[in-house]
Parts: structure tokens; sequence; C-alpha cells
């Protein structure tokens, strides 16, 4: 968080290295917000070599997209709502944490955004107690919830 759409320096970096180190010589690049498949007049989805990866930064444009390793080892989905989740093993997350050492702080910058959405557009949140304890664990998704002050307004 804040995640515009597409992977910058130094998350791209990261990506680039932490997965060629685990075999990946590129990524696949799918856009989610496309229109129906009889009114595509475009690709919607692409295979990025690492070699080539400028080619990546023209292709998601301001769009939903979904970016993700060809063995099926990660994967980042970019939101319209300026955040991206990141996905994997264990190992490949920790990795990627030891290059990009705000990963955690960006959770709560991400929680403070939707507790003002909640506040000032009466943003629905009964959805991220789920997601938290996906990537976090009940525990661990209640704690941050309780120290964002977003257990109250559940």
């Amino acid at each position: 968080y804040e995640f515009w759409y597409e992977l910058e320096p130094p998350l791209l970096e990261a990506i680039v290295t932490v997965a060629s180190e685990q075999g990946d010589q590129g990524f696949y690049v799918s856009i989610l917000d496309r229109p129906d498949i009889k009114s595509q007049n475009r690709p919607y989805h692409w295979y990025v070599p690492f070699s080539r990866i400028a080619a990546y930064r023209s292709l998601v444009g301001p769009l939903q997209n979904v970016i993700y390793s060809p063995n099926g080892r990660w994967g980042i989905m970019a939101s319209d709502e300026h955040h991206a989740l990141l996905g994997g093993s264990s190992a490949f997350v920790e990795t990627i944490q030891k290059f990009i050492p705000e990963l955690d702080h960006q959770v709560y910058e991400f929680l403070d955004a939707w507790r003002y959405n909640q506040a000032n557009y009466d943003s629905k949140l009964n959805w991220l107690p789920g997601l938290l304890s996906h990537v976090y664990g009940q525990e661990t998704a209640k704690r941050l919830l309780r120290e964002t002050d977003l257990a109250s307004l559940l």
C-alpha cells in the first residue's frame, strides 16, 4: 500500500530477483478489468520475460491486474482501490520482505485508509477480518484490527 496498478522499484527489482532465484524467467500479467470476450479487441494477458522487463511498464495502465509466477509460486493482485495483495510461499514472502522492510508498515497504512473510507464514505469493513485472517492468521488479524481501532467498527 499504496500500489498504483504496476510494480515499481524497489518492489519490481525484488520480485525479479527472488523469482529468478526460484527458477522463474519471467511472469504472467493478466488484466482483470476487461470487456466480455466478444468485445475484446486487444490482448489482456501476457508473458513478460525478465530479460524484457521494460515491456511490462506499458501493459497494465490504470486497470486491476494480477502478476504471477509461471510456476505458481507467487502472485500479486492489484486493486483499483490502490492496494495490492502479495502471496506466495513463506520463504518467498520473507525474502521479499528483506528487500522491502516497510511491508508491515504498509499494512497499517492500508488499514488506516479503510478506517478513513468507512468514516467518510460509509465503506463496508466486514471483509477485512477474513482477508487479514487469510493472510496473517486469526490471532494476528485480531491484533491488527485492535491496534488500528478497526475492531470496534466491525
